[in-house]
């Protein structure tokens, strides 16, 4: 376990985090948005698919790429750690074959997008839903191994599924609220990067842009709910007040998460959103800001529930160099 999370870790882990929330995210939005656009009949709900799918490819290969060179560099440096991948295999393999035909589906739905025509839509939601359910074990199954190795510290059995008590709950809730706003933002950004090479009608993106910012607003419900829910199991341990540096942690997540609201709201309510491209824009540095105060956040509150490693975050240097530690 890391005694000290210092900010290039914590910025370093924000940015996987990001990308990862597109992983996911990116995926799930567009195939809601085709099945709904099939429903509806609403064709700029479909070109939206369309474009969310092809970011979804994009991520999907990337993080394959990326995983795959950071694997081979890793084991080079550190032979020992092949020898643990093989003890593992029983699981690992399984699941990494399991994620890899979810993103060979996922990027076939967006390959054949145009030769799915009307009378092929269900069969093409269908190759969508199974590549998203392939990918689903990726998250739960290597949360509960995550989980059960961190647990397994103190020597103490560790049941297989969380009790309700148990934090894990509202943190993995909390993260598939937030992978949904992430993955809207990432996809509005994208929306603006396709402006010229989509050229599909100042209507679309008007249309498209309000719809990512939706997407983006909708799910902070669940989040709030699932921070009460996590303040109400941690609180005995935490004590009140709160240490400053979990204080630091939380208000950076608040103080970027509001101005990203008001932005979303702005987009949602004017009748020419893309006036607020330096805005949209903005929300992505703003998300990496929110996932920095989000890490820090659980790394402190986790600290101080399991008392399994000291809470010391980069928040204490910041509330030094501030004057305020």
């Amino acid at each position: 376990m890391i005694d000290h999370l210092t900010f290039s870790q914590t910025a370093l882990a924000a940015l996987l985090l990001l990308l990862f929330a597109g992983f996911w995210g990116c995926p799930t939005i567009s195939l809601v948005c085709e099945l709904t656009g099939t429903l509806t009949k609403r064709i700029f709900l479909d070109k939206l698919a369309l474009q969310m799918a092809r970011l979804g490819t994009l991520i999907h290969l990337g993080v394959w790429a990326g995983g795959v060179a950071s694997c081979l560099l890793v084991c080079s440096l550190y032979p020992p750690l092949l020898a643990l991948s093989w003890q593992h295999a029983l699981w690992l393999f399984p699941l990494l074959g399991l994620s890899l035909t979810g993103t060979i589906l996922i990027v076939l739905v967006f390959t054949t997008w145009k030769h799915f025509k009307k009378a092929k839509k269900p069969l093409h939601i269908a190759l969508g839903f199974a590549g998203l359910l392939c990918l689903k074990p990726l998250f739960w199954v290597s949360a509960m191994i995550i989980r059960f190795q961190f647990l397994a510290q103190n020597n103490q059995p560790v049941p297989f599924l969380p009790p309700l008590d148990s934090t894990f709950w509202p943190l993995a809730i909390q993260w598939i609220f937030t992978v949904i706003t992430l993955a809207a933002i990432l996809g509005s950004i994208y929306l603006l990067i396709r402006r010229n090479r989509d050229d599909f009608g100042r209507d679309y993106y008007k249309f498209a842009l309000q719809v990512c910012a939706k997407w983006a607003v909708f799910p902070l419900i669940g989040m709030v709910i699932a921070c009460f829910w996590l303040a109400v199991l941690a609180f005995p341990q935490i004590g009140f007040p709160a240490p400053p540096s979990l204080l630091a942690a939380i208000a950076i997540r608040a103080f970027s998460l509001m101005p990203c609201l008001i932005i979303w709201i702005l987009l949602i309510r004017n009748p020419n959103p893309l006036r607020f491209k330096g805005m949209i824009l903005t929300t992505g540095l703003l998300a990496w800001i929110f996932l920095l105060g989000t890490i820090t956040t659980l790394y402190e509150i986790i600290a101080r529930h399991t008392g399994l490693y000291p809470p010391h975050t980069f928040t204490r240097e910041l509330l030094t160099y501030l004057g305020l530690g």
